[in-house]
Order: C-alpha cells, then structure tokens, then sequence
C-alpha cells in the first residue's frame, strides 16, 4: 500500500532516525535539544493539539512505545465521557453557572497527572473505587472544597454514564 503526501525527509532529524519509519502523527521538532511530539484532535473544541513524546535521543522503537502508551491511554476515557456529557441534553438543563464550575472541574481533572498518562486519559476500564479515592486525596492536599466539587462532577458525569449505556452498571 502507498502512502499519500509528500515524503518527511528533513536536515533537522536526529542522525539516529529515519523519518520514514516514524509512526503516522509524529513529528520532529528541533526546537531547543530538539523532541519528538505527536499531533491529535481536540474533543472539546476541535482543534489540533500536540503532545510532548521523548527526547531528541531517542531511539526509533522507544518513539513507537510512546506512541503506543498514548493509543493506550486514548480508549473510553474520563475526558470522552466527560465531553460526551456536556454535549448531551442534560448538559443543557444545568444552569449557565453550574455549567461553568463543571468546565473548570472538566479541566482540572483531565490535566492531572498520574502515572503514565493523564488522570483524564487514563482507560475507564483500569479506574477503581481506589483509582478515585486517590484522586480527591491528591487533590484535597491543594484544596479540600475543590476536590470535594471534583469529585461532585466525576459523580455526576458516571451517573450519566451509566443511565445512557456509556459504561457498564457494575
């Protein structure tokens, strides 16, 4: 099967790589030390965005690992459901300024970060009981009343969830 495009070929990549090996979305950036980063879009507000892979010394199978890691981290998500609720009916019962504390919730949440990946694009399927518990703890060191508003939100996005066949009832 043919590829469609233009080649990557670039005087910038790392002596070590070569470019056409590179998996798709992944490019160069030789800013600084120079970093690896893969483009994706944005559920939320439909734009492209980029995230940091390793660095310039990377080897070629360690870019694929961490492309990898990141499709992993890509399934059913807190950050899928979470948008899917706002772009629901019931989204549009909430009044504009519980709407508005959700959103800051929204953004909070999916920017944490945990071991591997966001708190946000960790699998739903890996979350726990314990998984959440940790979270409100974690957050509740910065600010007790917003992890307790946090978790308010993560509760009533599951809910949701859950009443539209989105997630498993367990």
């Amino acid at each position: 099967m043919t590829s469609k495009g233009r080649k990557r070929t670039s005087k910038n990549f790392p002596p070590h790589i070569e470019p056409e090996k590179l998996p798709k979305g992944v490019e160069y950036i030789p800013r600084g030390e120079g970093f690896f980063r893969i483009s994706y879009a944005d559920n939320l507000n439909g734009k492209r965005k980029y995230r940091r892979l390793c660095g310039s010394k990377a080897s070629l199978s360690q870019i694929w690992q961490a492309v990898e890691t990141q499709k992993e981290c890509a399934a059913l998500t807190f950050e899928s459901l979470s948008i899917s609720f706002q772009k629901s009916s019931k989204w549009r019962e909430i009044s504009h300024l519980t709407q508005k504390d959700y959103h800051t919730c929204h953004r909070q949440i999916c920017k944490t970060k945990t071991g591997k990946c966001l708190f946000g694009d960790l699998k739903f399927s890996s979350w726990t009981t314990g998984t959440i518990r940790k979270y409100v703890d974690f957050r509740g060191e910065v600010s007790r009343t917003r992890a307790n508003k946090e978790l308010s939100y993560i509760k009533t996005v599951l809910k949701w969830a859950k009443e539209y066949d989105k997630i498993p009832v367990n």
